[in-house]
């Protein structure tokens, strides 16, 4: 099993919807808002003003985790993170 494990065969797949019961029963960590998918999009932003107006337009469609990414980078190339 350890070597299936470590090979990537017979992987767990698990639904959103089952991690977040793992997380909200306090069986798991909770998982930081901001993951690395939102940061990779938010990476594609080349300036400080670019990354600022993303980030606005993720937050007016609820969007709050990829925000959170797109103002984090504008803080980065801005040079005051």
């Amino acid at each position: 099993q350890a070597v299936m494990a470590m090979s990537g065969e017979g992987r767990l797949k698990l639904k959103e919807e089952e991690l977040a019961r793992a997380e909200v029963g306090g069986r798991m960590r909770r998982r930081d808002p901001v993951q690395f998918s939102h940061m990779e999009r938010a990476h594609s932003h080349a300036s400080c003003d670019e990354a600022r107006e993303a980030g606005n337009e993720h937050f007016k469609r609820g969007e709050y985790a990829d925000a959170a990414a797109c103002y984090e980078r504008a803080l980065r190339l801005a040079g005051k993170a």
